[in-house]
């Protein structure tokens, strides 16, 4: 090897290490991510093995349902050099693979489980074969062109700040090192071919500004008609290409140029990539195809407003950065906030560079740097209409201009510090992203696709034990826990059932979770496959046990305090019939596994206007009372509030009486019920957490003018006996109070 050539390959030792070590992190999300959990994933690839297969381009209809679904209409770069790369393999298994979690949650990161677009099983272990093989091949192929992402903004940040090796390495590293970045670099998709060849262009674009021509010129139109048969997108590059060329005119001054350069780039891409367009126009009546990829995708109706796409910029700001599966694996939010942070500090950085610039003449290199922000800032505008067409607001999109967004944080994160510092400084923000990158595969997304491990009867908790209660034939329900029993209305109720398979089973049932208030209100429900998704029940090995865990969230606008039931049971998708459940005698028995209370999260002000101190049974406390009107007419109703509260624990539950007695203690109005209208027994009560209760009288026709005592009290309505009242005074009479006295008039 020449010695010039080994010295120029020596010098930057660290982007060989960064290229390194991204290649480790790529590879380490290739093995991790389970099949087709990367957004639109199998679209792609059944694309990719439709041209492997030798079929030529799909021909799109919106009619006709394919497996590529709307990627069928994306530009064909990519996805023909994946079928060069799986064309050896047979991949005639690949339907096969395809087992949709029915329950599948997409798009909603908040909502817990069922995160597997699909169903997992031992054949896509290693060793890899057919189409398993394939896809983590096709996952190489993007993984290769990410590689050569990093390197080309390492070669970009040189090009545009000669001499700042810190920021070049800084900008290269922080691009390998966004878990993000790595994510789908690790997946079967379009995107790492336009991410590719976006920073190529930029490149080119940057010597071109610097004036170097002639092959230049070639290359850069060559990569402009790549990028336009690698992604729609594509074609911004093109408009970018025109403002520098114009822009390069103008400073040299050198106008006749232009039309010669123009035409040589732009004749070139044209050359190379106009075939598809016309092939577009000719079936779709629509150069771009994406009327007939709106129709297949579905448009946004009506269209979002502006106040509508600024609230999705949370969602873009997060998926820019690590956002996993179909749009529905998080990181811990605290990392997001000092992802925030590093952001403000990059951005607030940049200000104090400009700052520091003040009056004096902006350097010729300071302003190549609005090129990579140009471009950024055209690439934004161009989401905010697709994503005002359609849903898709991913953070993914911008990674054409990640090489901008990262050489502009190296740069003002770099402000901060002296020149001296900024290597350690810059070093320590990519040992963090390094690590953070990491530590997602194994502490974020393996998690999220996760089995619940078997276990054996013997080991299904004592206080989770119960009689076991068979579902259909073939499992049983052998223990149910519940992680608490009271909850407030918008929180999380986490539940563990430990189901007993006692034979196979020969289609998927989906096991349903309902918390039911007692009037038959559901204000809680999970429907899932167990193991949240995970377990099919076809899979569910006979003799076993598996503990199952779901997260039931608690309705917003759930009636509080209430008691509520939770039900467990197992039904059929397709024809929502429900699974009966049989004791061990074989008797039909309700899917009852637990009570829960719902709480409020304020409990209501115990202020009454007229305070009492009345003690039933020594367990329950009579705080005080307000009527509505002291004065009724016969046909009118008149509402009573009480102030009840717990004094001591409950064992049973009372009804609550209010009667309006005339003087021979004949009852001629009342309101006999539970409190709170049987939502709230009192043997839910606790100490010290007040119940307000109303009560509806109505005073019948006919009844005649005077004054009417209004007692009221508990019974039992097992034995309808009185809770015995204390202290007791002259406004007690057989264990009822006589609280008010209510006029009856004309």
């Amino acid at each position: 090897m020449p010695s010039g050539w080994r010295k120029r390959v020596a010098r930057p030792r660290a982007i060989w290490i960064i290229l390194l070590a991204y290649l480790g992190l790529a590879t380490i999300y290739n093995v991790t991510v389970p099949l087709f959990e990367a957004p639109d994933e199998y679209h792609h690839f059944f694309y990719v093995k439709h041209l492997a297969d030798g079929n030529g381009l799909p021909v799109q209809s919106p009619d006709q349902k394919a497996l590529w679904a709307q990627e069928g209409s994306q530009p064909p770069l990519y996805y023909a050099l994946a079928a060069l790369v799986i064309s050896w393999i047979d991949t005639s298994d690949a339907h096969e693979l395809l087992w949709f979690n029915l329950h599948a949650n997409i798009g909603n990161p908040m909502q817990p489980g069922n995160k597997n677009r699909f169903v997992h099983w031992a054949r896509e272990r290693w060793p890899y074969r057919g189409t398993v093989l394939a896809v983590h091949l096709a996952r190489l192929l993007s993984t290769i062109l990410g590689a050569g992402t990093v390197y080309l903004t390492y070669r970009l940040a040189r090009e545009l700040l000669p001499g700042r090796t810190t920021i070049a390495y800084g900008a290269a590293a922080l691009v390998a090192f966004t878990p993000q970045f790595d994510f789908i670099h690790a997946a079967v998709s379009n995107d790492a071919a336009i991410v590719f060849l976006a920073t190529l262009t930029l490149w080119w674009l940057v010597r071109v500004l610097q004036g170097q021509d002639g092959w230049i010129d070639l290359a850069l139109g060559v990569t402009l008609g790549l990028a336009a048969l690698a992604k729609l997108s594509g074609l911004f590059l093109w408009l970018l290409a025109a403002v520098i060329l114009v822009a390069r005119a103008g400073m040299n001054h050198r106008w006749r140029r232009l039309w010669r350069d123009g035409a040589l780039i732009f004749g070139t891409a044209l050359a190379i990539s106009a075939w598809w367009y016309v092939r577009n126009w000719r079936l779709y009546g629509d150069p771009t195809g994406l009327n007939v990829m709106l129709q297949i995708v579905g448009s946004r109706q009506p269209p979002p407003t502006l106040a509508q796409l600024g609230r999705e910029f949370e969602g873009l700001r997060i998926s820019f950065w690590a956002l996993f599966g179909w749009f529905n694996v998080l990181v811990p939010t605290w990392i997001y906030r000092v992802l925030d942070a590093i952001g403000l500090v990059a951005i607030g950085g940049l200000l104090l560079g400009l700052w520091r610039q003040g009056m004096t003449p902006i350097p010729r290199r300071v302003w190549l740097l609005t090129l990579p922000a140009g471009w950024l800032a055209l690439l934004l505008a161009g989401l905010v209409r697709w994503t005002s067409l359609t849903p898709g607001t991913q953070g993914r999109l911008l990674f054409p201009a990640i090489s901008a967004v990262m050489l502009l944080l190296a740069l003002g994160w770099c402000q901060w510090v002296s020149r001296p510092w900024r290597r350690y400084w810059m070093g320590a923000l990519a040992l963090f992203m390094f690590l953070f990158a990491l530590a997602c595969p194994f502490g974020v997304i393996r998690p999220a696709y996760a089995r619940p491990a078997y276990i054996t009867l013997d080991e299904v908790p004592a206080a989770a034990r119960m009689s076991p209660v068979t579902h259909g034939d073939r499992i049983q329900v052998v223990g149910a826990e519940l992680e608490r029993e009271d909850v407030r209305p918008g929180e999380v109720l986490w539940l563990t059932v430990y189901w007993k398979t006692l034979a196979w089973f020969r289609r998927d049932y989906s096991v349903f979770v309902h918390v039911l208030t007692p009037d038959g209100r559901v204000i809680g429900q999970v429907d899932t496959w167990p193991g949240m998704g995970t377990l099919p029940t076809r899979l569910l090995r006979p003799g076993t046990v598996l503990p199952d865990r779901y997260p039931v969230p608690i309705r917003y606008d759930a009636p509080a305090p209430t008691i509520a039931r939770v039900e467990v049971g197992l039904f059929d998708r397709r024809t929502k019939q429900g699974v009966p459940t049989f004791d061990v005698n074989g008797n039909q028995v309700d899917n009852i596994v637990g009570w829960i209370r719902v709480l409020p999260w304020e409990w209501p002000r115990a202020d009454p206007l007229e305070p009492l101190d009345f003690r039933l049974g020594n367990v329950i406390a009579l705080d005080g009372f307000e009527l509505s009107v002291a004065q009724v007419r016969p046909g009118e109703t008149l509402t009573v509030t009480l102030y009840w509260r717990a004094i001591a624990p409950i064992n049973r539950d009372f009804t609550v009486f209010t009667h309006l007695e005339d003087d021979r203690r004949v009852v001629i109005a009342q309101h006999d019920k539970p409190p709170l209208d049987g939502l709230w027994p009192t043997s839910a009560w606790k100490p010290e957490w007040p119940v307000v209760d109303r009560y509806t009288l109505r005073v019948p026709e006919g009844t005649l003018p005077g004054r009417y005592p209004l007692l009221v009290g508990m019974y039992s309505l097992e034995d309808g006996m009185r809770l015995p009242v204390s202290p007791v005074t002259d406004a007690v009479v057989d264990n009822a109070i006589r609280i008010a006295t209510v006029e009856v008039v004309r």
